[in-house]
C-alpha cells in the first residue's frame, strides 16, 4: 500500500476508490485501458497503450468532476503522469525516463517503483481526492497547482479536513489568477 491509504468511501459518501496496480500487459491492462478510454472510437489508442501499462495508481471519481479536454494524458513536472479519463477513472504513474518513438509509446518498466516516485503517486493521489471531496474540477493544471500547494505537509496529513480545506483554496486562488 502506498502512503497516505487507498480505497473505500470518503467521509462524505464520494464513493473514491483507489489502489495500487502492478500490470504487465494482459487482461488487467486490457480492463484498465477500456476503463480509462470508456469510448469505442479510441479502440486505436487503447490498442497502443496497453503495452505501455507498468506500475501506479487508480483512482475512481464521479466523472461529472474531469474535465473534459483534448488530451487524457498528461506528464506533470514533478515526475509523475495521470490519464484523466472521462468516466472518472485516473491512472497515476511515475512518468517513464525513455519514450520508444519506434513503438508509438512507452517502454513498460517492470522495475519496483522507487520510494520517491511512491511518494509523488500518493501525494498526487491526495491531492486529487482533496479536489473531489471540495467538489473542484480535475484537470492537468488543477491538479498540479494542488500537488505544489501540498508541498509544506506530509503526505498523510493533506487529507485532514483543515489541511484538505487550505490546499484546495489555494489551489482556487491560483487559477483565479490564472484566469484573470
Amino acid at each position: 500500500e502506498t502512503p497516505g491509504g487507498a480505497g473505500g468511501h470518503d467521509h462524505h459518501g464520494h464513493g473514491l476508490h483507489a489502489g495500487p496496480w502492478n500490470l504487465h500487459g494482459g487482461r488487467e491492462a486490457h480492463c484498465l485501458c477500456g476503463w480509462l478510454c470508456g469510448e469505442s472510437k479510441q479502440v486505436d489508442l487503447c490498442e497502443s497503450f496497453e503495452n505501455q501499462l507498468g506500475q501506479g495508481v487508480l483512482v475512481q471519481v464521479s466523472p461529472s468532476l474531469v474535465k473534459r479536454q483534448k488530451t487524457h494524458f498528461h506528464d506533470l513536472p514533478c515526475g509523475a503522469s495521470v490519464i484523466l479519463g472521462n468516466n472518472g477513472f485516473i491512472w497515476i504513474y511515475p512518468t517513464p525516463e525513455h519514450k520508444e518513438e519506434d513503438a508509438g509509446g512507452f517502454i513498460a518498466n517492470l522495475e519496483p517503483v522507487s520510494l520517491a516516485d511512491r511518494e509523488v503517486i500518493s501525494r498526487l493521489r491526495n491531492c486529487i481526492v482533496s479536489l473531489v471531496t471540495q467538489r473542484m474540477m480535475l484537470y492537468d493544471t488543477s491538479i498540479l497547482y494542488c500537488y505544489e500547494a501540498s508541498l509544506p505537509h506530509p503526505i498523510k496529513d493533506i487529507l485532514k479536513p483543515e489541511i484538505m480545506e487550505e490546499i484546495v483554496l489555494e489551489t482556487r486562488q491560483r487559477l483565479l489568477e490564472q484566469e484573470g
